[in-house]
């Protein structure tokens, strides 16, 4: 009867842990098939090939704990644990690897991160475990196979899920300093991403009958993806901004909340329409490769610029070499990004230093309840960027 029920619990750890295999794998294909393998892509796939891993060796720790597939002996519990617990140290490495790649990807002010010196404490911990048979201070197994808790082994799972833990406090700190809701909202996400893996740690020595911390980094890869589907509907493939489809959403959405509101505000509605000035001739004499470059180091300078300014702010490439930001501020707010956007692009220039100068019209305005609609307010924001257009023409 107790070997019966034994196998039934083994059959049910397993199944769970495949089905777990079964859905990382198609998120690993999904990541591998992404044209744009660029390093933020293969942090997600190394979480994602570590999980697997562990969901593998996780396997074969139930079959020689329940004693079915694998016989319960000290051998056994030892090999498996050893094996698991390098895993565990794996996955912690990379899912932190990852959120610090998530952070660098979201501020250009980010210090990039050094891996090749942080991994060092991360092997010495893999060595711990594995000479733990003999020296027994991460965790022993007795005779009949029973775990117990070296002197170590809260040591260690404070040091890997303790860095998830304090990184996801700093995010949440820095979500609270920032005015731009987008930026905000992407750091809170990022806290997001901790919260299972770190409970699932908490509870996988508390609940061991259960295969809790698969099930909870699952979930966690599963909430960066769909977030990250959502980001690429609404995300410019080439420059990283906003496409025309959000932009238009933000506009639309404060447009309608403006003409239903009968109150005025100290912060208005502005909209910078933005083109870039000669483009066709950079693609014409340079190419259209150097004229994605001119288009990628345009929307970087509009990110700087837009860094000087607290008030929340859309840059959205609104299609060719049209770029629109749009932002709730004040008036002398809206003086300094207009100041600062045209010395963000020559800044750019002389970092490129390029045959070409980048050099851009810039129309803005605020909202007025007589235009009523989006449309009518970026036609306002369009004619007087042209006007500005024409006049640098006539100044050249």
């Amino acid at each position: 009867m107790l070997q019966s029920a034994a196998q039934a619990l083994s059959y049910t750890y397993s199944f769970t842990n495949i089905f777990c295999i079964g859905m990382l794998a198609i998120l690993l294909y999904a990541t591998l098939s992404d044209v744009a393998h660029n390093e933020h892509r293969i942090h997600m796939a190394n979480v994602l090939v570590s999980i697997i891993l562990y969901c593998i060796g996780d396997i074969f720790w139930g079959f020689a704990y329940y004693g079915t597939k694998i016989a319960r002996t000290q051998f056994s519990r030892y090999t498996t644990n050893v094996i698991l617990h390098i895993l565990i140290i794996l996955v912690a490495y990379c899912v932190f690897r990852f959120l610090i790649s998530e952070v660098e990807a979201l501020s250009t002010q980010a210090r990039k991160f050094k891996s090749k010196y942080f991994f060092a404490p991360f092997f010495l911990l893999m060595i711990l475990v594995l000479i733990s048979p003999w020296t027994h201070i991460i965790f022993s197994i007795d005779k009949d196979g029973i775990f117990f808790k070296g002197p170590l082994f809260y040591c260690m799972l404070v040091f890997l899920f303790g860095h998830i833990l304090y990184f996801a406090i700093n995010t949440v700190r820095s979500a609270l300093r920032i005015e731009n809701e987008d930026k905000k909202g992407q750091y809170l996400l990022i806290t997001i991403y901790t919260i299972p893996i770190f409970i699932g740690a908490i509870l996988r020595y508390n609940y061991i009958d259960a295969p809790i911390f698969s099930i909870a980094c699952t979930i966690s890869v599963f909430i960066i993806y769909i977030f990250e589907m959502r980001d690429q509907i609404s995300i410019d493939i080439l420059t990283g901004v906003n496409n025309r489809r959000r932009g238009e959403h933000f506009f639309i959405k404060h447009i309608q909340e403006i003409n239903s509101s009968p109150h005025s505000s100290f912060m208005d509605l502005y909209l910078f329409m933005m083109d870039l000035n000669k483009f066709k001739s950079i693609n014409d004499l340079y190419g259209h490769a150097e004229g994605d470059r001119a288009l990628v180091a345009t929307a970087d300078a509009l990110k700087k610029a837009c860094s000087y300014v607290k008030s929340r702010c859309i840059i959205t490439r609104f299609g060719g070499d049209e770029f629109v930001i749009g932002a709730v501020m004040s008036g002398e707010e809206a003086s300094v990004l207009n100041r600062k956007i045209p010395e963000m692009i020559e800044e750019q220039n002389r970092i490129m230093n390029k045959p070409y100068q980048i050099s851009i019209s810039i129309g803005f305005c605020y909202y007025k309840r007589e235009y009523k609609t989006f449309k009518g307010f970026l036609n306002v924001a369009d004619k007087l960027m042209y006007t500005k257009k024409e006049s640098t023409k006539k100044q050249q």
